[in-house]
């Protein structure tokens, strides 16, 4: 695979056989399909920099007409070990802006956010929230609702400007608002 982003902003193309992906990061990728088109592939994630005590993540690269829950022939890879430092510091070492491709900063903002940090209780379980409202996973997802202007599958207002952080009592459970 080909990594072309880090976090929004253009690199210099690297290829990449793992890619390391931490708490906030994002990555665009683009992946070459010239595999046998006959068959589906494995797509796996492990735990890295700490000792795992969860199983594999598995995912399948499906390859049409095939369907998309024919699980692949081929025994799903392990990837590299979770102490192993080396490839994580080769994919360190590659990031690099692209050339010509680099945005200015605005000059002037145009609007503060504050985040709050929270938890809320969703169905028995607690989930990590911003300003007090959870991310749940939406029935279709964005980009195939966008493409098929799908727009009543989920919510189109704007984010809040914030909350009453001078009024905020850290030491009170809020009003869960999902």
């Amino acid at each position: 695979m080909t990594v072309v982003k880090a976090d929004g902003a253009n690199v210099e193309p690297f290829e990449a056989k793992n890619l390391f992906i931490y708490s906030g990061e994002t990555y665009s990728v683009l992946i070459t399909a010239n595999q046998d088109p006959s068959r589906n592939y494995w797509i796996t994630t492990n735990v890295v920099s700490r000792k795992p005590g969860t199983s594999t993540g598995l995912a399948i690269l499906n390859y049409y007409p095939n369907h998309p829950q024919r699980s692949p022939t081929t025994v799903p890879t392990t990837g590299p070990p979770w102490n192993d430092t080396a490839p994580r510091l080769a994919q360190s070492l590659s990031i690099k802006a692209r050339q010509g491709f680099v945005d200015p900063p605005p000059t002037t903002a145009d609007r503060t956010i504050v985040f709050l940090n929270t938890q809320n209780k969703i169905n028995g379980y607690i989930h990590w929230s911003m300003n007090n409202v959870s991310f749940s996973l939406p029935s279709t997802p964005y980009l195939a609702a966008l493409k098929e202007r799908l727009h009543h599958v989920f919510r189109q207002n704007s984010p809040p400007n914030g909350y009453d952080f001078k009024d905020y009592d850290i030491f009170s459970v809020a009003k869960n608002v999902n």
